[in-house]
């Protein structure tokens, strides 16, 4: 998982300065401290799916970008053997 963060953590990077945004700019945007933003940018901490809508629409991105985010674990279903 800690690629897929760190893949995440530099696509967000990327996008924000293709925006020609600082820290401090994008977390105004999307009613974040800048700080967080960095967390987001090193990979340290991970958005909830509301904070990522929030800089996916602060960064101007289609909802298609939103899915840069790390995949979240779901429970494995039990298989049902003998089912009918």
């Amino acid at each position: 998982m800690a690629e897929t963060l760190e893949g995440f953590a530099q696509r967000l990077r990327e996008l924000r300065k293709s925006k020609n945004l600082s820290q401090t700019e994008l977390g105004q945007l999307a009613g974040l401290h800048y700080t967080h933003i960095g967390r987001f940018e090193r990979g340290a901490s991970r958005p909830s799916g509301d904070t990522l809508m929030r800089l996916a629409d602060a960064l101007g991105v289609t909802s298609d970008y939103r899915s840069m985010a790390p995949p979240m674990k779901r429970p494995r279903r039990a298989s049902r053997i003998g089912s009918c």
